[in-house]
């Protein structure tokens, strides 16, 4: 019976694992979508700094490094997650999805 209760334990876990990662590719396409309508503007006036958008409102904060944006995103936004965040014109992506 013990091995049942495992067995039933990882299959859960590995559900729970499979919902994140859907739900990460769904955060970073809909940030990513949101950075692409705006791209030209963001490259242009913050070539290298980084960029926060809420996935789900479009809103966004620009900042030096990786932890000041964070930071002034955890003060902008109402919600914590789902957010895309990228290094503006340059390779740096970090998905953050949401956490129950």
């Amino acid at each position: 019976m013990p091995g049942k209760v495992r067995d039933r334990t990882a299959r859960s876990q590995a559900a729970e694992l499979k919902q994140q990662i859907v739900e990460s590719e769904q955060v970073c396409g809909k940030g990513k979508r949101w950075y692409e309508e705006r791209k030209h503007e963001f490259e242009t006036a913050n070539l290298g700094r980084y960029i926060v958008i809420d996935s789900e409102t479009g809103e966004y904060v620009i900042a030096e490094t990786r932890l000041d944006v964070m930071l002034l995103a955890d003060s902008k936004f109402k919600t914590k997650y789902p957010r895309y965040i990228t290094r503006i014109g340059l390779p740096d992506t970090l998905i953050l999805p949401r956490t129950r």
